[in-house]
């Protein structure tokens, strides 16, 4: 076998349990309603392009999140949120449509499309089941090739990446970038004296060095938990400090796809009280 086909089945060949997906496909249904369901409302604009986009927004993300027609729902919801983003967005000037974090969400849904998402906690599997029952044949395994997963914890990587890339530069490390979102939220034009100013210093290198070290370290298995427990604080310390929204919901999310999916599969065996 050439290097080339080895690589090419290593790239798109991921088997394992397909509840990580399962629970992607669920979550991420939720956080693009947390995002765009109230722009989405019929009355936000009376344009006819709007209530089209609102109602396939709607109809691919409900199937989505109850699992019926997973894999076509879900890529559904995937082509219109890209469609939300670089056409309604880049190209017709709705800035708020344009940041990192939706097209984060829309690849993201895209790339939970390719997976078998519907094999578990869904109505497909409910309906397949079934459908087992009635045969007289064993239930189907929720088991499957889940290889684009390891193509969304890749864009987590190139988030943290550039966005520590981006930050190394003076005007971050040095704080004065650090200060400005803090004295904008918070202190208005009151300085609050120089211990803020080193304390933006410190916290400046050190979410830098973390998103350095998240881009890399979450691969590898060693390192992985106690990076995802850093990096859980994180994300749940600027949704709470500052106004990042679905951003952080989404990244923490997104850590399923780092994690080995049978040991997803066993985890929620043992809390279920499920022995193997």
């Amino acid at each position: 076998m050439s290097s080339l086909v080895r690589l090419s089945r290593g790239l798109t060949e991921y088997s394992g349990s397909t509840r990580s997906v399962g629970l992607l496909r669920l979550g991420w249904a939720l956080i693009l309603w947390a995002r765009w369901a109230d722009e989405l409302l019929p009355y936000r604009r009376m344009e006819p392009e709007h209530w089209v986009l609102g109602v396939l927004f709607f109809l691919g993300t409900f199937l989505m999140a109850v699992g019926l027609f997973s894999r076509t729902a879900t890529l559904l919801s995937g082509c219109v949120t890209l469609y939300m983003v670089f056409i309604v967005g880049h190209m017709g000037g709705n800035e708020a449509w344009t940041h990192h974090h939706t097209t984060f969400l829309a690849v993201g849904t895209v790339l939970i499309s390719l997976t078998p998402c519907g094999h578990s906690f869904s109505l497909d599997r409910w309906m397949a089941i079934r459908r087992a029952e009635r045969s007289g044949v064993a239930w189907p395994t929720e088991y499957g090739n889940v290889w684009a997963v390891r193509l969304l914890a890749l864009q987590m990587s190139t988030i943290y990446f550039w966005g520590a890339f981006d930050k190394t530069r003076w005007a971050v490390l040095g704080g004065d970038r650090m200060e400005q979102p803090f004295m904008y939220l918070y202190f208005g034009s009151d300085y609050p004296g120089d211990w803020f100013h080193w304390l933006a210093v410190l916290t400046a290198w050190c979410v830098v060095l973390l998103e350095y070290c998240l881009s890399f370290g979450l691969w590898f298995r060693r390192v992985r938990a106690p990076l995802m427990l850093v990096g859980i604080l994180f994300h749940c310390v600027m949704y709470y400090a500052l106004p990042v929204t679905v951003f952080s919901v989404a990244c923490i999310f997104a850590y399923l796809a780092f994690l080995e999916p049978d040991t997803v599969h066993r985890s929620i065996d043992r809390m279920l009280g499920i022995k193997e």
